[in-house]
């Protein structure tokens, strides 16, 4: 399961109108958000020392590119946006996504043996997905840290994106679209860099316990068997973006953009 770079809520009974502002805000679940960012950068450390030390031990891996090129990297420890800086710092701004061999891969995500890479923007259609996953991602941030909600799914659609959320009898209307645009353009002028993290199933129960959806989404695909004997305790890629963590719910969620600026379209 996926863990993605902005994130939940606080589960429970509904809200009503007579809750105060802050407990059907952001403000009113600091200490869960606190909490959240201490886990997630706690796990970010631990995989900060896995990559130092693969660059220690400097395992060489070939990358091949699409036009036959081999270029070096070690193994663990070079990421794709490395290899587009190296060709050339123009492409690595107008990278969204990569793929390795074949597989969609998080620019950011270090490279793990010998393969085949392709550099992908938004004139892609695997970036144009990825920019809009990371876009939904994005929303998600603002509608937590605005209105307190509890978040379910945001996933990129073929023009576009949306965010699931509960609100519990509020409703969304026209004066909020310009709060809600307000803090991702904000979000986009920080230029916040997302950041990637495995963690164990106990790790992400732990970070997202307070969003009912998250959890019973886990338990959920427990007991289908998507997360398979092949990942008997991880539950994939945790991505954080600024003070925001998001969970995700499937292993299929994607991965994201390097920094929110590509997302300044």
């Amino acid at each position: 399961m996926a863990a993605v770079g902005l994130s939940g809520g606080i589960p429970g009974q509904d809200r009503h109108d007579e809750n105060t502002a802050a407990a059907a805000s952001g403000e009113g679940k600091k200490h869960y958000y606190e909490q959240r960012i201490k886990n997630f950068e706690k796990y970010h450390e631990r995989e900060l020392k896995k990559r130092e030390a693969a660059k220690a031990a400097a395992d060489p891996v070939k990358i091949t590119l699409p036009d036959g090129t081999i270029m070096p990297g070690i193994r663990n420890f070079t990421t794709p946006l490395e290899v587009a800086s190296a060709i050339s710092e123009s492409l690595a701004k107008k990278c969204v996504v990569a793929k390795v061999d074949g597989v969609p891969w998080d620019l950011f995500r270090p490279l793990e043996a010998d393969c085949a890479l392709s550099l992908h923007n938004f004139g892609d259609e695997e970036g144009r997905e990825t920019f809009w996953h990371s876009s939904a991602h994005l929303l998600g941030q603002a509608l937590e840290l605005e209105y307190g909600v509890d978040l379910t799914i945001g996933p990129a659609l073929d023009e576009g994106y949306y965010y699931d959320c509960f609100m519990g009898e509020r409703t969304l209307n026209t004066d909020d679209q310009m709060v809600i645009e307000t803090r991702m353009r904000t979000s986009i002028k920080e230029a916040h860099e997302f950041q990637r993290v495995v963690v164990t199933r106990a790790e992400a129960l732990e970070m997202f316990q307070e969003n009912k959806f998250k959890s019973a989404a886990s338990t959920m695909l427990n007991h289908v068997g998507l997360v398979s004997t092949n990942l008997p305790s991880q539950w994939g890629p945790a991505h954080s973006k600024g003070v925001f963590i998001m969970s995700a719910t499937c292993q299929r969620s994607g991965p994201m953009a390097a920094n929110v600026r590509v997302l300044a379209r």
